[in-house]
């Protein structure tokens, strides 16, 4: 079973599934985080996709960004080991 770290930094490297696992596990919960606000079932689904596309839509940004640039070269302090081996 991989870690949340690990699903993010597959994710970052190109692994469309591994965001598919981190939905599979935290969708349900956040969308009854965002209904506690919201109060309606509709909106808070959709509030909780909306976090995952914008998730999403940052990869490009994250992967072949600073982000990634800082922990190949920098491995230690990287807060996700796995982007160091990808790309």
């Amino acid at each position: 079973l991989n870690t949340d770290e690990e699903l993010y930094a597959r994710f970052l490297c190109g692994e469309d599934d591994a965001i598919r696992q981190l939905m599979d596990r935290y969708l349900e919960r956040l969308t009854l985080f965002c209904f506690t606000f919201l109060h309606s079932l509709t909106e808070a689904e959709d509030m909780a996709l909306d976090a995952f596309a914008v998730i999403a839509m940052k990869r490009s940004v994250w992967y072949g960004g600073s982000f990634q640039r800082c922990c190949t070269a920098s491995p230690a302090i990287c807060p996700f080991p796995a982007i160091a081996s990808c790309g």
